[in-house]
């Protein structure tokens, strides 16, 4: 129920060997920074582009 306020949600573990500084909201390349609002209305999995 709360993912209903979320704009945003990183999915994947932090891995220190991916660790990227410059990427946004997320500490390592291998997570994805899901776009909860546009996932919940079209379905699927959409990932937030900056």
């Amino acid at each position: 129920e709360v993912i209903k306020y979320l704009d945003v949600i990183v999915d994947g573990p932090f891995m220190i060997d991916k660790k990227n500084n410059q990427a946004k909201w997320k500490g390592s390349d291998n997570q994805r920074v899901i776009d909860v609002k546009r996932t919940i209305s079209e379905g699927g999995i959409h990932e937030h582009t900056t």
